[in-house]
Order: C-alpha cells, then sequence, then structure tokens
C-alpha cells in the first residue's frame, strides 16, 4: 500500500521526498539506542530481558527441547498460558541467527515499527493528502513505541499486524470491496495470536463492515457487506482455530489465552481498589485476596488440591467475578482507580520502559538528570500529541469522515478497556497511530488557521 501519489514500488524507491529522509533518520536513530542501551535488554537471561520477556524466551525453549509447545516447568503439561505467535517468530529468529541474543528479534520489530508508519503514512495520504510524512515522522519518533519495540514483548509486534487491520479498513470506508475485509481478518487472526485482546476485533467485523458501508454513504450494500463481515471473521477465526483447537483439548476451553490470564487481570486489578490510595498500586490486597480466596475454595472443593491448575483456574475466575459483580467497592474508589488507569493509558509518557531501556530504572539518585530528564520528555511529548489529537477528533468530527472515526476511536476504547484498571503506555503501543493519526489532523488544522490569518494580515 505506496503513498497515493506513487503508482509503483520503484517510484517510491527513487523519490527523495522526506519520508526516505524520515526513515533514514529512524534507522541513525535506533543505531545509537542499540550503542547506548542496557546490554541486558538484548541478552537471553539478561536482567532487563528476564522483566520484560513474558510470553517468549521460556515457551522457545521448551518448544526446542521437547518439539512441541509444553509447560516448562513440567513438560508432561501442555502449553497454554498464553497466544504462542510471539514465540513462534522469536524461534524463527533464533533458527535463523542463533539464540544467544535478541537482536534479530527487535531488528524485526524495529522493521514492523517502520512498515506500520509507512501504513499509517498511506492512510493519512488518503484522507489529508500532503500530511502523511508527518504522521509517519510522528510513529517513528514517538518514545513510547520506540522504548518499547527495543525490549522483548508483544506489544512490540502486535502493533503492525493492528495497524494493518486498521488500514484495510481505513481505505475500505473509501473503496469497500471483499479483498480489503479478507486481509483484515487475516492481520487480526494473526495478531490474535500475538496477544488474544485483538480476537475482539475479529468478533465485530460482521457489524462493522456494513456500519462502515453506511457511514461511506453506500447503504444499498449492508446486505452484502454483512456476509463480507462474516468471511472477514471467519479467516481471523480460521488463522486462530488451531491454537483455540489445542487449548480445548487441554481443557482451557475454546480460547485464545489461558483462563489463569483472564484471572490475573482481575486480580492485580484489585491491587488498586484500595479506599486509603484509590488508583495506586498497593501489591499487599491482591496477596490477600489471593490467599482468602485459595482458602475459600479449598473448603468449597473438598477435592481442591487434586485438580488440575485449568480446573482451580476456571474456579478462581468464577470466584473472583462473583466478587467483582457483588460490587463491594465504594462506587468514588471504583471511579478514582479507573481514571488513573485510563490517564495512565493515555498520557503516561512511557518513562518506565525508557528507564528499563538504558539501564535508569530505580536510579532517580545516581542519574537525576537522565532519570528525570527523559521522564519529563515522554510526559510532554505524550501531553501535548493527546491535546492535538482532541482537536484532531473535533476536526474529523466537523469533516463528517465518522468512518475514520469509528475506527480510530473504536481501536483506541477498546484497547484501554481490555487493560481495566492496569492501564499503562506499555498497552497503549498498538493504538499509537490512530492516536498519531488524530493528532496529524490537529496540526494541519492549526496549520490552516495560521496561514489564513497571516494570509488575511498581509491583505490587509
Amino acid at each position: 500500500m505506496l503513498p497515493s501519489r506513487y503508482p509503483t514500488i520503484a517510484g517510491w524507491l527513487t523519490d527523495r521526498g522526506p519520508a526516505k529522509v524520515i526513515i533514514a533518520a529512524f534507522v541513525v536513530l535506533n543505531l545509537a539506542i542499540f550503542f547506548l542501551a542496557d546490554p541486558s535488554c538484548y541478552q537471553v537471561r539478561g536482567s532487563c530481558a528476564l522483566v520484560t520477556d513474558r510470553n517468549g524466551y521460556l515457551v522457545v525453549e521448551a518448544l526446542m527441547q521437547h518439539g512441541s509447545l509444553v509447560d516448562y516447568n513440567d513438560p508432561s503439561l501442555p502449553y497454554t498460558a498464553h497466544a504462542p505467535g510471539y514465540a513462534l517468530i522469536m524461534a524463527a529468529t533464533f533458527l535463523v541467527f542463533g539464540s544467544s541474543n535478541y537482536f534479530a528479534l527487535v531488528i524485526l520489530q524495529l522493521a514492523l515499527l517502520a512498515a506500520s508508519g509507512l501504513l499509517l503514512r498511506r492512510v493519512t495520504e488518503l484522507y489529508l493528502p500532503g500530511w502523511g510524512d508527518l504522521s509517519l515522522a510522528l510513529l517513528l519518533f514517538n518514545p513510547n513505541a520506540v522504548a518499547q519495540v527495543h525490549l522483548v514483548q508483544t506489544n512490540a509486534m502486535e502493533i503492525f499486524f493492528v495497524t494493518a487491520a486498521f488500514t484495510t479498513m481505513a481505505i475500505f470506508c473509501r473503496q469497500p470491496r471483499l479483498s480489503l475485509v479478507l486481509l483484515c481478518g487475516l492481520a487480526l487472526g494473526v495478531a490474535m495470536l500475538v496477544r488474544p485482546l485483538s480476537q475482539f476485533l475479529a468478533l465485530i467485523l460482521p457489524v462493522l463492515i456494513p456500519l462502515l458501508v453506511v457511514l461511506g454513504g453506500q447503504p444499498r450494500l449492508w446486505r452484502r457487506a454483512v456476509v463480507w463481515g462474516l468471511l472477514g471473521a471467519a479467516m481471523a477465526g480460521a488463522v486462530g482455530t488451531p491454537w483455540m483447537w489445542h487449548m480445548y483439548n487441554s481443557g482451557q476451553s475454546f480460547r485464545m489465552s489461558g483462563i489463569g490470564h483472564e484471572h490475573l487481570l482481575f486480580l492485580d486489578s484489585l491491587k488498586y481498589l484500595t479506599p486509603e490510595a484509590p488508583g495506586t498500586s498497593i501489591p499487599q490486597v491482591k496477596k490477600d485476596y489471593r490467599a482468602a480466596e485459595t482458602e475459600h475454595l479449598s473448603q468449597r472443593h473438598a477435592n481442591w488440591e487434586a485438580l488440575t491448575s485449568g480446573q482451580q483456574d476456571e474456579l478462581r475466575l468464577q470466584r473472583i467475578l462473583e466478587y467483582y459483580k457483588s460490587f463491594p467497592f465504594e462506587a468514588g474508589v471504583f471511579a478514582t482507580a479507573l481514571a488513573y488507569s485510563w490517564g495512565r493509558f493515555l498520557v503516561a509518557g512511557g518513562a518506565g520502559e525508557i528507564h528499563r531501556l538504558f539501564g535508569l530504572e530505580y536510579k532517580s539518585e545516581a542519574h537525576p538528570t537522565a532519570f528525570y530528564g527523559s521522564k519529563t520528555a515522554a510526559l510532554i511529548c505524550s501531553v501535548l500529541l493527546r491535546l492535538l489529537g482532541i482537536l484532531g477528533f473535533i476536526v474529523l468530527l466537523r469533516r463528517r469522515e465518522f468512518g475514520l472515526l469509528l475506527l480510530c476511536s473504536g481501536l483506541i476504547a477498546m484497547f484501554m478497556a481490555g487493560t481495566f484498571l492496569v492501564g499503562t503506555p506499555r498497552y497503549r503501543v498498538s493504538i499509537e497511530p490512530q492516536l498519531m493519526l488524530f493528532a496529524v489532523f490537529g496540526v494541519a488544522y492549526l496549520t490552516t488557521l495560521f496561514q489564513g490569518r497571516k494570509a488575511g494580515a498581509e491583505a490587509s
């Protein structure tokens, strides 16, 4: 999907416009980061990588040792904790480039971020001609995104597949075609193998596609669009079905991630629901609930110790959902914690990952200038982009670009809601392109406004 003014790949490659300069600067920046970063972030079992790699190396090691996806701690059990897409991609880089470090994987993540930027550029040129290079630059030099893709974690790879799906739908709004829906389904299928949250995007395709054709001014296509949406969802399902079948045979039901993973989201969220400091993490709350939960379930089920971990996780999930539904929280405390979570998700600059990448984590006293300087710069960048994004949202609304608005806002809302009370900028990476698109519309509006006033002043 090349920028609209380039009909061929050769035309784009021979152009000496800003996009190639931006890509070159991106390469130089990341070479500098490789040189300055904490080496353990790129080393297998390095201290930095051990913190960030939650769903990769151990799965790969078990796969290479036993030839199948089995539990690292107990090879007699199948692996069911998380969708295996990221681990399988990591395994492929190990097979080709060796398994002593993560350099090949990080370079791949950087390439996918650059590809995401080019896809975003394509969408921008379609809806706001002449501003694609700015959207490319904003994404490739976004502190949160750049820091994340240098770390070994699923978010760093999910961004490309979500952006690919978004791009197909943004083009679909202008040019409804079945091929675009199928490409979207394929991208979402791979995305949910990398991080399971994307499965909900696939589920809404049968509703989203008809809605987009109606918003695009072609309501006569809605019946055909329903069929297209079902086919797109089927495509995503076809990609994810082998893994879901593996989960079903492993006693986890037909799902993308382990029941324990879902339970963990609600368990972690409890840390932020204390009346004393709502929105602030207090780990002891989680530990106390876990202990009480175990005691309650072991008393309620005489055979508790004989149950498999999957069966125990299912009972734990039922128990914690019952606890949330009983809503033993003060409404104000819950609302405050939710506001903090969404605030962290949308506005935080990603300083935690930046500090980890450069070996500054917990070193505010040893390196105060670098620690607080990077934290401040990342936060200022994020706040400015959100303010421009709010303006861009209003501009899109006034332009009645309801299809693009629905796609961008829907993605942002879904990923934000999916973090529940544990929102962080790490989970924001996959929707940074949509946030950057809003910001570009804001910049374009301010530029036009300024130029208009300048022309008026000169005329007078």
